[in-house]
C-alpha cells in the first residue's frame, strides 16, 4: 500500500496539486517521502487522527487529488455478489 501510494501520490502531483495522506501510525509513507522532500511533487500530513474521515471533505477544496496511506485492514468489507 505505501510504495502504490507515494507513487501514485508522485505521479499525480505533476497534473495538479496532490496531498498524500500517511494515516498509517507505522509512518512508512511519510519516511518515504522525507527522502525526497525537496523533489516531491506533492504536501504530506501526518494525520491517524479518528475523524480524519470527517475533516478529508476539507482538504478536497484545496487538493485535486488525495491520497492516503491507511493502516492495515482498514478496508471496508466488500461484497461481491
Amino acid at each position: 500500500k505505501t510504495t502504490t501510494a507515494v507513487h501514485l501520490a508522485t505521479g499525480l502531483g505533476w497534473h495538479g496539486r496532490t496531498l498524500l495522506v500517511d494515516a498509517d501510525p507505522q509512518g512508512f509513507a511519510t519516511e518515504w517521502a522525507m527522502l525526497t522532500e525537496d523533489e516531491r511533487p506533492f504536501d504530506l500530513l501526518i494525520d491517524s487522527g479518528e475523524n480524519l474521515h470527517r475533516r478529508i471533505a476539507e482538504f478536497g477544496q484545496v487538493y485535486a487529488h488525495i491520497v492516503m496511506d491507511a493502516p492495515p485492514g482498514l478496508l471496508p468489507n466488500f461484497r461481491y455478489g
